[in-house]
C-alpha cells in the first residue's frame, strides 16, 4: 500500500464518512417528506397538502387537517351547548401556559391565538 493510500485511510476517511452519513439522511429525509406529500394530496388535495407540508391552517380546515399539520394536542379543551359544541387544541406549553390555541366550533376551525414568540 502506497503513502497515498495510508494518509487517505488515516486522515481523510474519518472526515468523508461523517459527510456522507448525513447526505444520505438528508436524502432519506427529503424521501420522507415527499411520501408525505404525495399521501397528503391523495386525502385532502394538492392545495390542502401543500399547506399541511407548509404548517398552515386556515379557517375551515378539520381537526385532522390541525392534528397533521401541528401533531396531536398537548391538551383539547371541550364545551357542549345546546346547538353547538365547542373545543380548544392546546399546543406549546411554556412556563404553565399554553402559547398556541386552535379553536374549533362543531369540528371546524373557527380561529387560532399565537403567543409565541
Amino acid at each position: 500500500m502506497s503513502i497515498g493510500r495510508i494518509f487517505l485511510w488515516i486522515f481523510l476517511f474519518p472526515i468523508m464518512l461523517p459527510l456522507y452519513l448525513v447526505q444520505k439522511l438528508l436524502l432519506k429525509g427529503e424521501e420522507a417528506k415527499q411520501e408525505r406529500y404525495k399521501a397528503l394530496t391523495e386525502m385532502y388535495g394538492e392545495e390542502t397538502a401543500t399547506r399541511i407540508m407548509q404548517k398552515v391552517i386556515q379557517q375551515g380546515d378539520s381537526p385532522e387537517i390541525v392534528i397533521a399539520v401541528f401533531g396531536k394536542p398537548l391538551k383539547v379543551e371541550s364545551r357542549v351547548f345546546k346547538d353547538r359544541q365547542k373545543d380548544t387544541y392546546n399546543y406549546k406549553l411554556h412556563n404553565g401556559r399554553y402559547k398556541f390555541k386552535v379553536h374549533f366550533e362543531n369540528n371546524i376551525v373557527i380561529g387560532w391565538d399565537d403567543r409565541r414568540s
